[in-house]
């Protein structure tokens, strides 16, 4: 936070960032004006220096440059990657995130369940993917670096599990058994057209085709 000097008007100014945004003194006539000043001026503010900034703080003005440019489905979607690694690193330094830390972070990961569930491999890239992003906004906004992430190798995605689906014989035994007739009509369509259920769902008379024969999939529920 030093204090500088207009050298055309030959005054001195400080000038400090709170909460993102620059802060521009008026000009004084000598340096230690200008110093006294500065030094108020920061007891009164919540006033935290740039180069502190923990990724906590950092989020905030991350979701405020983010928010309104996404889909609200999707900026909560972040936010909720995002906190995993928050939990454990939200009150560190970004430029003194260590080994360690970040590794604590990936084992939170690993040990953390949803109803039971624990993470796919696929989510947690995602979340390791919004924190990287998280430090890039750090390091274009405040110039605070770290590449502690880049040291490490994503998550391997798990293999692909076998689709599975009924065959013809099924598909007829069980036909045999249905006797209510929207029923049949909704598993005729799911099996011979191949959609999904909620595609099935939205389905309206609009896109049935009896001229051509063909029925449109265009949206779902």
């Amino acid at each position: 936070m030093p204090v500088y000097k207009d050298s055309r008007r030959n005054t001195f100014y400080y000038s400090f960032s709170v909460n993102g945004k620059r802060v521009r003194s008026k000009d004084f006539k000598t340096k230690s004006a200008a110093t006294k000043a500065l030094a108020k001026a920061v007891l009164d503010t919540d006033y935290v220096a740039v180069e502190n900034y923990t990724f906590n703080q950092v989020a905030e003005q991350f979701y405020k440059d983010r928010e309104g440019k996404i889909k609200l489905q999707s900026f909560g979607k972040m936010k909720t990657r995002l906190q995993h690694f928050l939990d454990v690193v939200g009150n560190v330094r970004v430029d003194k995130l260590t080994v360690k830390q970040y590794q604590a972070a990936l084992d939170h990961l690993d040990t953390y369940t949803c109803r039971g569930k624990s993470l796919s491999n696929v989510y947690k890239n995602k979340c390791i993917r919004t924190f990287k992003q998280l430090c890039e906004f750090a390091r274009k906004r405040y110039d605070l670096v770290t590449n502690i992430p880049d040291k490490f190798d994503n998550y391997r995605n798990e293999d692909k599990k076998e689709m599975k689906f009924i065959t013809l014989d099924q598909f007829n035994q069980l036909m045999e058994v249905v006797d209510d007739e929207a029923f049949r009509t909704l598993f005729i369509v799911l099996f011979y057209m191949g959609c999904r259920i909620g595609e099935a769902s939205a389905l309206t008379w609009e896109d049935v085709n009896f001229e051509e024969n063909t029925l449109s999939i265009n949206k779902t529920v």
